[in-house]
């Protein structure tokens, strides 16, 4: 899940999780001498600088107020509406201006108990269906109207409603068989059976039922009647200000909240698709957080205006990096050619040589230090030999002895990998890929999509395989309902059409199952089956790589990400926003320019079939942090 709703994850760009624009290393730079970044165990022995480790001055000193925080963000998202938009940035944004009846504490690391927000208290019945919250009466939005039970009803019916664009969400609410309200600050939820995620599915974020309470499903779908999608109005500690497309999104303090406001006076969330730029203008002073570094930077970061002035953080949280393998292109369909392909990606090569270590091995579905993962299942290693002998028994073999393995209609095992366009890392690690899928006798091109067209491309399943990563995940298992189960493969997020009958119990099983000890070894079970039948080629779990201004404190990393209404400025040091809420940034074209040229392509390397940009527009969902 993410962050704003526990229990739905967030789709990012695989490969460190980058979204769009990279940074190539010049041609005169040798990977060889770079430094690998430490391993998890020997990072105690290393600076905090160097380690990626948030110093304890971080949360030290009195809070002040004022100040604004100048966040690079990678795209611009669909919208900031997270109940029909599976979009990492725009949950992010929405999370800040929102609220819900009850949330995880961020810090309260590794229970994340829930906490009370909207609602001020809740009872649950002893046999774990009902579940009856008193709200709070001191809430508004901010537009002045009350918060009442009201709200919380009309955000549900949205929800729930078959027709909404939010399968997404509801997910995690089959077993949900009512939402009543009792009075004006009571609410009831009734669930046909105990929940395991009861409480996170009820954590749904919570909007104004005066505004979408009177519009019919379609309309609650679509931007241009419904405002929300592109200005939200919440009860949260931030208001929202603007949104400059492909610019910037402001947010301001909410100084009516009705708990503790925000010590700062301005988030301001800079959208700079291309690394170069955003690494440039950190180092100028314009970006106090900045995210989407790449590994090669990361590791050979020797600026020492940024070591003077920003804080490093190399934080695994819950995450993972996946290749996906359509189950409608036929070559797909065997899983020992799943297998085979698993076995035939030099995957410890590339997390060493391309990502420098950075990464940790992944094979499971949950938060990798979740006791949903079963510790007995060892990463598929690179092994050339079992995987010729797995796509011979499949079937596959090189009878025309042209050096490319055919079935025995003479067809070749020919397919396209198609990518999200504008990241040097992630084409690295495909040109890799196609390097020993070559050797192997298999022939894969490689397609660069922009984001648009790629998800379009996803939710429709037009694609032979894809690399894409998951981001959130509950930090004690989860339901995968959303990604594995075959319900979701339309209109979810099963985008490879994985069907599995035994998954698909296991999964309606554990979802029920209230004792964690046995809920989680159904998950340890459902996890092999897919581990067995590699639906998936699971990559890797990557740190994200952030950069923070050291005038700031009151910073604490959580799976929850950043949170913003804790952040204070430490000193009276300039404030890079000025009133006008950004408009004194420099020109990223113009930094491009200073650095001696446009973005390097991504496409100079492929041939024009490989180079197939996407034109269409798509419904743009599902962006990433970085």
């Amino acid at each position: 899940m993410t962050t704003g709703q526990k229990g739905v994850l967030a789709l990012v760009i695989a490969a460190l999780l980058v979204a769009a624009g990279c940074l190539v290393r010049g041609s005169d730079e040798d990977e060889e001498d770079v430094i690998p970044t430490a391993t998890l165990e020997d990072e105690h022995e290393m600076d905090d600088w160097t380690a990626g480790r948030l110093p304890e001055e971080v949360v030290e000193g009195e809070p002040r107020r004022g100040g604004s925080l100048v966040v690079r963000m990678t795209v611009d998202p669909p919208s900031l509406n997270r109940l029909v938009d599976s979009d990492w940035w725009g949950a992010r944004i929405a999370e800040l201006v929102y609220e819900r009846l009850v949330d995880m504490d961020p810090y309260d690391d590794p229970d994340y108990a829930y906490r009370p927000v909207l609602a001020e208290s809740w009872e649950e019945s002893e046999d774990g269906t009902v579940f009856t919250f008193k709200l709070r009466r001191d809430v508004s939005w901010h537009d002045g109207k009350p918060f009442t039970a009201h709200d919380v009803i009309a955000t549900f019916d949205k929800v729930l409603h078959p027709e909404t664009r939010s399968v997404h969400v509801r997910a995690y609410m089959e077993e949900l068989e009512s939402v009543e309200a009792l009075d004006d600050y009571t609410v009831r939820f009734t669930w046909k059976q105990p929940y395991a995620l009861a409480m996170s599915a009820m954590g749904t974020t919570i909007q104004p039922g005066h505004i979408i309470g009177p519009m019919s499903p379609s309309d609650y779908n679509e931007a241009t009647s419904n405002p929300l999608h592109r200005r939200p109005l919440g009860t949260g500690p931030w208001r929202f200000v603007e949104w400059a497309s492909n610019r910037r999104i402001v947010l301001e303090r909410n100084d009516d909240y009705w708990g503790r406001p925000p010590y700062l006076d301005r988030l301001v969330f800079r959208i700079v698709p291309d690394n170069t730029v955003a690494l440039q203008l950190t180092e100028r002073g314009e970006i106090d957080l900045l995210v989407g570094i790449q590994p090669e930077r990361w590791v050979d970061m020797t600026s020492s205006y940024l070591r003077e002035n920003y804080h490093r953080s190399a934080h695994h949280d819950s995450n993972y990096s996946w290749i996906g393998w359509n189950q409608d292109h036929p070559f797909f369909r065997d899983a020992r050619v799943r297998r085979a392909l698993s076995y035939l990606i030099d995957r410890p090569g590339i997390i060493e040589h391309i990502y420098y270590g950075l990464p940790l091995p992944a094979n499971c579905h949950f938060y990798w230090r979740s006791d949903a993962c079963d510790p007995s299942l060892e990463t598929l290693p690179y092994d050339f030999d079992t995987g010729i002998s797995l796509m011979a028994e499949a079937g596959w073999k090189d009878t025309t002895q042209d050096g490319f393995l055919n079935n025995e209609a003479g067809q070749p095992f020919r397919f396209t990998f198609m990518l999200p366009s504008g990241n040097a890392t992630v084409q690295r690690m495909a040109t890799k890929m196609r390097e020993d899928f070559r050797r192997a006798g298999i022939d894969m091109h490689i397609q660069q999509i922009e984001w648009a067209g790629f998800t379009r491309r996803l939710r429709e399943r037009e694609f032979d395989a894809c690399t894409l990563a998951w981001s959130g995940g509950h930090p004690h298992g989860g339901d995968p309902t959303q990604i594995w189960h075959s319900s979701s493969i339309d209109g979810g997020s099963n985008y490879i059409g994985y069907h599995n009958e035994e998954a698909d119990r296991l999964i309606e099983k554990a979802r029920v199952e209230m004792d964690p000890e046995r809920r989680n070894e159904m998950w340890r079970e459902f996890g092999r089956i897919i581990y067995g039948e590699q639906p998936y080629t699971w990559l890797w779990t990557s740190p994200r790589l952030t950069l923070i201004h050291n005038r700031f404190r009151g910073v604490r990393e959580s799976l929850m990400w950043w949170q913003f209404t804790d952040w204070w400025v430490a000193d009276e040091s300039e404030d890079p926003v000025d009133e006008s809420a950004g408009e004194v940034f420099s020109d990223d074209a113009a930094v491009l320019e200073e650095r001696g040229g446009a973005k390097e392509s991504l496409e100079n390397d492929m041939t024009s079939d490989e180079a197939d940009i996407a034109s269409d527009a798509g419904d743009v969902t599902l962006p990433a942090e970085n």
